[in-house]
C-alpha cells in the first residue's frame, strides 16, 4: 500500500527438522512500515483457530524481518524468529512469471497498460473469521491467477494449515485447482509433495468484495466465503483501471 507505506505479507513454511513436531505446514504474518525499496516488519504467529470457522485465534509477535527489494522480480528476506531461536536469509523472486507488470509500470519501466484484474491483487479475509484469509495474484496477460490460503486444519499440532490455488482467469471469475504441499522444512531445501486435493472458484463483485466457494473432495470440505480486502485502501489501483 504505497500511500500509507504499509507492507502486509504471510510466509508460507513448515516446522524446523529439529523441532518437537518436524516437517508440519506452518505460517506466519508480517507487517510494518517501508522507505523505498525495504520494510521493516514484525513477524506474528497466530494459533488456535479452525478452518472456516469463527473460533477466536491468538496472535502474538515472535520476530522481526526485514524484506528489501533489488528489482521488481527480486529481493532479499532477512528474519529472525525468537521463539524458535532461528535467524536466517534467503533471495526472493516472483512465484508467476509477469506479475512484475503493476511495479514496473508504477516505476516507469513499462508502457505496457495494466489490465483491472491486477488491481485484485492483495490480501482478502472474511472479516466474521480473522486470524485466517488469502492473498490473491492476478495476471490477465495470460488470463491466470494464483491464490495461497492460510487456515487451519486438525492434523497438525499447531492447528495450522495452507493451501494454494491457481487456474484459468476469466472476466471476473476464476475455476481454480485447490492444491495442498507437505512434507517441506522450514527455510531448508527439503522435497516437499504437492496433490491437488480440491477446487475453488473466485467471483469478484467489485474491487473491495468477492465470493470464494471451494471443495476439498476426500475431507468432505466444501462452503461458500465472502471475503473483503483486508487492508483498506488497496482497493485503489483496481478501482482505478476499472474507471
Amino acid at each position: 500500500e504505497p500511500e500509507s507505506k504499509f507492507l502486509f505479507m504471510s510466509w508460507f513454511t513448515f516446522t524446523d527438522a529439529n523441532s518437537a513436531n518436524p516437517n508440519e505446514q506452518h505460517w506466519f504474518t508480517a507487517q510494518g512500515s517501508y522507505t523505498g525499496d525495504t520494510a521493516d516488519l514484525l513477524v506474528y504467529e497466530t494459533l488456535d483457530g479452525r478452518f472456516d470457522d469463527l473460533q477466536a485465534v491468538s496472535t502474538e509477535a515472535v520476530g522481526s524481518a526485514t524484506l528489501s527489494f533489488s528489482g521488481c522480480s527480486n529481493g532479499q528476506f532477512d528474519y529472525t524468529i525468537d521463539s524458535w531461536e532461528l535467524q536466517g536469509s534467503f533471495p526472493l523472486q516472483r512465484a508467476i512469471p509477469g506479475t512484475e507488470n503493476v511495479c514496473q509500470e508504477r516505476a516507469g519501466l513499462s508502457s505496457e497498460p495494466l489490465e483491472p484484474n491486477e488491481g485484485r491483487d492483495g490480501a482478502w479475509y472474511d472479516p466474521d473469521s480473522p486470524g485466517q484469509g488469502f492473498l490473491i495474484d492476478a495476471h490477465p496477460g495470460n488470463e491466470f491467477i494464483f491464490a495461497a490460503w492460510f487456515t487451519y486444519g486438525e492434523g497438525t499440532a499447531s492447528g495450522q494449515r495452507w493451501l494454494t490455488a491457481q487456474g484459468p482467469l476469466e472476466g471476473s471469475t476464476a475455476d481454480l485447482v485447490l492444491y495442498e504441499t507437505l512434507g517441506g522444512s522450514f527455510d531448508k531445501p527439503d522435497p516437499s509433495e504437492t496433490n491437488a486435493v480440491g477446487t475453488m472458484t473466485i467471483d469478484f463483485t467489485d474491487c473491495s468484495n468477492a465470493k470464494l466457494e471451494y471443495s476439498i473432495t476426500d475431507e468432505g470440505l466444501s462452503g461458500m466465503i465472502d471475503i473483503e480486502r483486508a487492508i483498506p485502501g488497496t482497493e485503489a489501483l483496481c478501482e482505478e483501471l476499472t474507471q
